[in-house]
């Protein structure tokens, strides 16, 4: 099951019923898509409560007894918070991710689906752009720690230098791109250096929530980084879309 929360507004008045209306059709659409996995008596049991954090306790507890395991995935968690804290402050954003907050709730029901035998949600990965909304319903979804710093992972995501030479070459090639490579190649460092990912790899810096056995406190240590090459950053390059971009990356039981 996978959402993506990139697609919402800051109007305060209907962002609750816009968000329960686009987690029911994601929903849906999971389960439609699994009918050897969910059968129609299936779809009655987990779609009779009115809002979706008790369709997903529902889900959550037909996918324990029935040996199911879940992956959802989150993409963009933060974009609809980052957006109404900006336009419309801290007050309006903490309405919703503080105290008895629907978006709160919503990270407290998927932290429940993972927790005991029989949970049900077996992994949880959760990509966004900074920490803030997860420090926000953190109290709610306690369950993961942040690795952003960790080297292992820092060459999941981006590109190599030759592979960012290669696609402007492509779009050159096809009339797209009309700049001179090593000037363009140039403002990025110019723009999106200044991370510690991984030598000659353009990537975001992430954020992981790890398994609860991380979280529990091992591998609590701070990770330690390599000096890159030359001088301090060369050729340590991230992907953002705007300068000191953060892209924060989690999971559960990965």
């Amino acid at each position: 099951m996978r959402f993506d929360f990139s697609a919402f507004d800051d109007k305060l008045e209907t962002l609750e019923e816009r968000f329960e209306g686009y987690c029911d059709i994601k929903l849906r659409y999971a389960l439609e898509r699994h009918p050897d996995l969910f059968p129609e008596a299936a779809l009655r049991r987990i779609l009779a409560p009115p809002a979706i954090d008790g369709r997903l306790t529902e889900l959550f507890a037909y996918a324990g007894e029935h040996g199911i395991p879940l992956y959802l995935l989150i993409d963009e968690y933060d974009n609809f918070a980052n957006t109404v804290l900006v336009h419309r402050g801290r007050e309006a954003c903490e309405s919703f991710t503080h105290g008895g907050g629907f978006y709160r709730n919503f990270f407290a029901t998927l932290k429940a689906g993972t927790g005991g035998e029989g949970g049900g949600l077996e992994r949880l990965f959760v990509t966004g752009v900074s920490p803030i909304t997860m420090d926000d319903v953190t109290s709610g979804f306690n369950i993961g720690r942040n690795v952003t710093l960790k080297p292992k992972f820092n060459g999941m995501l981006g590109f190599t230098e030759p592979e960012v030479r290669g696609l402007l070459a492509l779009y050159r090639e096809h009339g797209a791109f009309d700049q001179d490579g090593d000037a363009a190649l140039a403002v990025m460092r110019e723009w999106y250096n200044g991370y510690r990912p991984e030598p000659c790899r353009i990537v975001r810096e992430t954020l992981w929530l790890k398994p609860e056995e991380e979280a529990a406190g091992i591998e609590r240590e701070r990770p330690r980084f390599p000096s890159p090459p030359g001088r301090p950053m060369d050729g340590w390059w991230p992907c953002c879309n705007r300068k000191r971009e953060v892209r924060s990356v989690g999971s559960v039981g990965l």
